[in-house]
C-alpha cells in the first residue's frame, strides 16, 4: 500500500460523514417545513365534530342535543367567513339548543354588525345561550389591547337574539323532551365569577348544566349542586406534542384539556374550540361539539 492509498482511506470516511450530516440536516429542514405547514395552514382550517353522550336526564327521557361552540376568536387571523362555516357545520347537527362558551374575539374588533348577523343564524335555528370568556373583555385582556369589559361582545350577542347568561340561570324546556336548568357563570380570569346561584336549590330537581369558559372553575364549585359543565378556553391544548402532552394549555389542571370526563359527582366537557391564537394548531384540530344529554340507565 503506497502513501496515496493511505491518504485516500483516511479522507473517505470524512466525506461520508459530511454527506450524512448534510442529508440529516436536509431531512430535519424538510420535516420542520412540513410541520409548520400543517400547524399554520392545514390544521387551523380543518374543523371536526366531537360527539359525546352524558347520562344526566331522568329515566325514560328523550335525548336533548346540545351543540357547543367556543373560542371563535374573531380576529385578522380568524375571519368571519371561517366562523360562519363553523356555525353552518353546527347547524347541520340539528341541535335542540345551542351553547356558546366564550372568547368571541381575541382583542379589539370593529365589524360588530356583520358578526351579529352571522350569529343570528344560530338563534334563528334553536334557543341559543352564551357565557363570556377572558378575551371578551376584562382587566387581563385590556393589558394586551383588548376591552376592559365585555360590553361590546354582549351587545353583539343580544342583537343576534342570543341570551347571555352573566351569572344567571334559565330553565330550558324543549317540547317532548326533559327540561333542565342552565346557568352561565362569569369567567374566573375576568373576576366575574359569582357562584352564589349554585347554592340555590335546583328547580324541581332538574338536571343542572353550567356554561363556564374556563374548566378550572370546577375546583371552586366542587361541592356545589350541578351535573355537567360545558367549557372551552384551552383550545384542546392547541399545540399537542407527539406523546400527547399539552404544555401550552392555559389551565392549572392539565388532566382536563379536551373531551368529556367524569369528575367526582359531576361531568366536564371541554371543547377544542373553533378559532386559535396566532392561527396555529398541532395535533389538535378545531371542532364544534355535539353533547347529547341522555337518560340515566
Amino acid at each position: 500500500m503506497n502513501e496515496s492509498d493511505v491518504k485516500l482511506e483516511r479522507t473517505e470516511p470524512k466525506r461520508s460523514r459530511l454527506f450524512s450530516r448534510r442529508r440529516m440536516l436536509a431531512c430535519l429542514a424538510a420535516t420542520a417545513a412540513a410541520v409548520y405547514t400543517d400547524m399554520r395552514f392545514i390544521e387551523p382550517n380543518w374543523i371536526g365534530v366531537g360527539r359525546h353522550r352524558v347520562p344526566i336526564l331522568p329515566a325514560g327521557s328523550n335525548p336533548v342535543r346540545i351543540v357547543q361552540l367556543s373560542d371563535l376568536h374573531a380576529s385578522s387571523e380568524v375571519p368571519l367567513d371561517f366562523i360562519e362555516y363553523a356555525i353552518n357545520l353546527g347547524l347541520q347537527q340539528k341541535p335542540d339548543i345551542i351553547c356558546l362558551t366564550g372568547d368571541f374575539i381575541t382583542h379589539s374588533w370593529d365589524e360588530w354588525d356583520a358578526y351579529s348577523k352571522i350569529m343570528q343564524q344560530l338563534s334563528a335555528a334553536a334557543p341559543t345561550f352564551a357565557s363570556t370568556g377572558n378575551h371578551d373583555g376584562c382587566k387581563w385582556i385590556a393589558r394586551y389591547g383588548g376591552y376592559a369589559r365585555p360590553t361590546k361582545v354582549v351587545d353583539m350577542l343580544e342583537k343576534a337574539n342570543i341570551r347571555v347568561l352573566m351569572n344567571e340561570r334559565e330553565q330550558v324546556a324543549i317540547p317532548n323532551k326533559a327540561s333542565f336548568e342552565l346557568i352561565g357563570l362569569g369567567d374566573i380570569w375576568a373576576d366575574d365569577f359569582k357562584p352564589q346561584l349554585l347554592g340555590e336549590t335546583k328547580q324541581d330537581d332538574m338536571p343542572r348544566v353550567l356554561l363556564s369558559h374556563n374548566p378550572d372553575t370546577k375546583d371552586l364549585i366542587e361541592n356545589a349542586n350541578w351535573d355537567l359543565m360545558l367549557s372551552g378556553h384551552t383550545h384542546g391544548g392547541q399545540l399537542t406534542l407527539p406523546w400527547g402532552s399539552t404544555p401550552f394549555a392555559p389551565v392549572r389542571d392539565k388532566r382536563f384539556v379536551r373531551g368529556l370526563h367524569p369528575w367526582k359527582n359531576h361531568w366536564l366537557h371541554i371543547t377544542k374550540g373553533v378559532g386559535s391564537l396566532r392561527k396555529m394548531r398541532l395535533n389538535c384540530f378545531p371542532e364544534i361539539s355535539v353533547v347529547e344529554l341522555v337518560a340515566v340507565s
